[in-house]
């Protein structure tokens, strides 16, 4: 029998740590984030835009990860979970499988503590 589960991509901390600081980088196609440096140990901010209809792959992480959503509007494809202006925050525990995707065209702050 087939399993219902998609298989999942662990996001691992290092490659956040590896990002450079200010540069926009490409993280799937019509997704960009640059790394927003923190004082705060074991803590990175990211900023991300992502293109109406873009799309991260389901992946869960080694670490906490929480949005607030700027502008546009997301949904959480694994969860059923919408993102919007009236409700703009999203939290992903450690190993929890999920995959944004733009509604519209979308800006949102990432926050993510090991």
């Amino acid at each position: 029998m087939k399993s219902a589960v998609t298989p999942t991509t662990t996001v691992d901390w290092k490659v956040l740590e590896d990002l450079p600081a200010f540069d926009w980088v490409e993280f799937t196609k019509g997704v960009t984030i640059r790394k927003i440096p923190m004082k705060i140990s074991g803590m990175v901010m990211l900023e991300c835009k992502m293109d109406k209809g873009a799309f991260a792959e389901r992946h869960d992480h080694n670490f906490f990860e929480a949005w607030t959503l700027i502008y546009g509007k997301m949904i959480d494809d694994a969860s059923g979970v919408t993102v919007t202006p009236e409700s703009p925050t999203y939290s992903c525990h450690i190993g929890t499988p999920h995959t944004p995707r733009a509604l519209e065209d979308s800006l949102l702050y990432i926050f993510c503590k090991i």
